[in-house]
């Protein structure tokens, strides 16, 4: 008999980025009927936007997931975890030494904001109506797509994608990058920035891998006396 001990983690930013680009990828293959593969496709790729930033914040700052006090004694206000996607997408490029300005930033917020916006509409569903008026040259002329229906495209949906994968990742190598400067400075420096991580190097590792990697485990063995 062996006795083990053992830790599993997922990445379900990691799943997503994986469904994301099975559905681009059937959708390529086969473009007759590939709406529902292009649905898929956008609706996973603002899941793996969404759990980056998440997992960014659960990293990089130590109180993420507790309430924050008030300097005027009133009641705590939520989490940070708890924020809208775009505010904790601020606070984690704060916490990342990123300017939240300029043209960079404004671009992939575009970005972001549709393509959540659009998650949001399935994860809380309601039917969406448009007004549409126009002027056409035959009564049997078909009605122009609504806004919705406008963004499941190949090259939309594409696009959008290789965008946020591509943010994803540079978002993950600076986290990484800042762990690794944290430890090559001392054990000071680490305690004082990121005093909630036991292994600073083996979470950079991590984070480098975070997208690609779907799960990974932790094993100790030991061994079970014999009566």
């Amino acid at each position: 008999m062996i006795a083990r001990t053992g830790e599993k983690h997922l990445s379900t930013p990691a799943a997503a980025r994986a469904a994301a680009r099975w559905a681009i990828t059937t959708a390529a293959i086969e473009p007759n009927g590939s709406f529902y593969a292009l649905l898929t496709a956008r609706v996973f790729t603002a899941f793996m936007f969404e759990g980056v930033v998440h997992h960014l914040g659960e990293t990089l700052c130590p109180v993420w997931g507790k309430p924050r006090p008030r300097s005027d004694g009133q009641r705590e206000r939520p989490p940070l975890e708890r924020q809208s996607v775009e505010e904790r997408h601020k606070v984690v490029r704060r916490l990342l030494r990123m300017h939240n300005g300029g043209t960079e930033y404004q671009a992939i917020r575009m970005v972001v904001g549709r393509i959540v916006l659009f998650r949001d509409r399935f994860a809380h569903p309601k039917a969406h109506q448009q007004t549409v008026k126009d002027y056409v040259e035959s009564e049997l002329a078909r009605l122009p797509d609504i806004d919705w229906e406008a963004e499941i495209t190949m090259a939309q949906v594409e696009s959008d994608y290789q965008q946020v994968e591509e943010y994803c990742t540079m978002l993950l190598n600076v986290a990484a990058d800042l762990l690794e400067e944290a430890y090559t400075s001392g054990w000071d420096v680490w305690r004082q920035r990121y005093p909630h991580l036991p292994y600073l190097r083996s979470h950079a590792g991590y984070l480098r891998v975070f997208l690609h990697c779907r799960s990974h485990a932790s094993l100790d063995y030991g061994s079970v006396p014999r009566g």
